[in-house]
């Protein structure tokens, strides 16, 4: 991506806190079969009240999205739009 990492950690954060407060919904992504294509990994330390926040909205917007999501989708789907550029 190309980005401080002050910058990247102020996009994560902004991430997860549209998606808690409801002002950022991930478009569901089709999910590839285990071993198939290149896998993408975030590896994120945060408190674990912010964890449980994000946790707590993810089950509360469930039924609003239609599928579970988690903390690695919100942000990849919001990174993507952010910067115009297609999830996976």
């Amino acid at each position: 991506m190309g980005k401080s990492d002050s910058s990247s950690t102020t996009d994560v954060i902004d991430a997860m806190t549209a998606f808690i407060t409801g002002e950022f919904s991930p478009a569901d992504y089709p999910r590839r079969a285990k071993g198939t294509g290149a896998a993408t990994y975030i590896n994120l330390r945060m408190t674990d009240e912010f964890k449980q926040l994000f946790d707590d909205a993810a089950k509360l917007r469930e039924a609003e999205l239609g599928y579970v999501t988690t903390i690695g989708h919100v942000v990849k789907a919001y990174l993507a739009e952010k910067y115009d550029k297609p999830a996976e």
